[in-house]
């Protein structure tokens, strides 16, 4: 079943050269029909294998989800457990005539001080501290620095003096 382009080509191929050139056209006509139908195939298996991937992931998140629900269920039901075992034993100890304050413990959060103190910890961990020469080397060259520059103050220090005591020398 040849298409309309594929007759029409024909027939100009017909009438140029004959048989052989008829033939040449439809096999590249069918060659090219064979890379396109190979092309689109190739596009659907991937789409199927992306589609597949995203329904495992979803399915990968509802059961995490489902997971946490569950895990939030059990801890909330353990949690009135323990607020009913605390009331029986406040109506046991009114019935009896002593009254205790009963404390249901809690979990505690880490305190600020405790949190920060982690906190710069983990922060120092990830300093690249210098080598023992390096910080030898910048000490010196520190003090290098600073002699250089107090001897220069001092010169120019020495020198507006001289000129201040000459220049009110004038005067006395």
């Amino acid at each position: 079943m040849a298409s309309k382009k594929t007759k029409k080509k024909l027939k100009q191929a017909s009438k140029s050269s004959g048989a052989t050139k008829k033939k040449d056209v439809l096999n590249k006509d069918i060659a090219s029909k064979e890379k396109v139908s190979d092309v689109v195939q190739e596009q659907k298996v991937s789409d199927v294998v992306q589609e597949q991937k995203v329904s495992d992931a979803v399915q990968e998140q509802n059961d995490l989800d489902l997971n946490k629900k569950e895990t939030l269920e059990k801890a909330s039901f353990e949690n009135k457990d323990a607020e009913n075992i605390v009331k029986k034993d406040k109506q046991e100890q009114k019935a009896s005539g002593k009254v205790e304050k009963v404390k249901v413990k809690k979990e505690k959060k880490p305190s600020r001080l405790k949190r920060k103190t982690k906190e710069i910890f983990s922060e120092l961990k990830k300093v690249v501290w210098p080598t023992h020469s390096q910080v030898i080397k910048k000490t010196a060259t520190v003090i290098a620095v600073v002699l250089v520059f107090s001897v220069v103050l001092l010169g120019i220090d020495s020198v507006l003096e001289l000129a201040y005591n000459w220049f009110f020398g004038l005067f006395k």
